[in-house]
């Protein structure tokens, strides 16, 4: 776990192993923080090591947190997931990974490592619905 602060806003960031592990965390946020951003997910374990499944994670997490969640990839974002927010687009990453990868067999040496400039503005109607959030009209005209 780490603490930084940015702009004034306090920020956690927490890596976790285990879905008991991550139920403890949501149920503790419920009681000390005022939202969540969720990263990445799709690599918990149960108890037995076994892989939980991605969907079954973010569908019991937004279900059991009792605060705003907010996505940062693409793919958490949708009805039975996060609100949404300026995420990252696999599809893009998986671009810019594949012109690496043709810099490098066609060179023979490794790129530079380049990932994505910006993300893209992406909100579920679902989430915002549930949280009785408004865009603002300059967010909601670029937003998808």
């Amino acid at each position: 776990q780490s603490k930084i602060t940015l702009s004034g806003i306090e920020i956690d960031i927490k890596v976790i192993g285990h879905f008991d592990e991550w139920k403890k965390e949501i149920n503790t946020i419920n009681n000390s923080y005022d939202a969540v951003i969720i990263g990445l997910y799709q690599t918990l374990r149960d108890q037995n090591e076994k892989h939980i499944p991605d969907s079954q994670v973010i569908s019991w997490s937004v279900n059991n947190l009792q605060k705003k969640s907010f996505g940062f990839w693409e793919f958490s974002v949708g009805k039975d997931k996060t609100i949404g927010g300026l995420v990252l687009s696999g599809d893009e990453q998986g671009k810019r990974t594949a012109g690496m990868i043709i810099k490098y067999y066609a060179t023979n040496k490794m790129p530079i490592i380049e990932t994505s400039d910006n993300g893209k503005l992406i909100f579920s109607k679902t989430g915002l619905n549930k949280w009785k959030i408004n865009l603002p009209e300059n967010i909601k005209k670029e937003a998808v």
